[in-house]
């Protein structure tokens, strides 16, 4: 049975946010027609963000942690490798994680996705 990217997201926020090294928040993407009918956007890095955000202490420095959950067949959007992208140019920790192995992998450095 296939996970689904809600039950994967789940299990990486627990994993992760029971890390020492790690604090990780549920990052909510979303748009809503206000008063007056415009659109508006909410969410950090709408379109794109990641659905896990925060950061790791490395040597006493945070790093900023971005992780996208996916179930094992997901596939991340443009948006969303652009967003991934831009963390690990930037010093980040960029992650796509179809289960908690793999978002403790590139954690650790030893997954693709770091």
């Amino acid at each position: 049975m296939m996970d689904s990217e809600h039950i994967v997201q789940r299990a990486v926020m627990l994993a992760v946010g029971g890390r020492p090294d790690c604090r990780i928040f549920r990052n909510s993407l979303g748009r809503f027609q206000d008063a007056t009918g415009r659109w508006v956007r909410f969410g950090i890095a709408n379109p794109g963000g990641a659905d896990l955000i925060g950061w790791r202490t490395v040597n006493g420095v945070a790093r900023f942690l971005a992780i996208e959950c996916k179930s094992e067949r997901g596939q991340t959007t443009e948006a969303q490798d652009t967003f991934l992208q831009a963390v690990r140019r930037a010093g980040g920790i960029g992650i796509v994680a179809r289960s908690v192995e793999e978002a403790i992998a590139g954690l650790d450095g030893d997954g693709p996705s770091s």
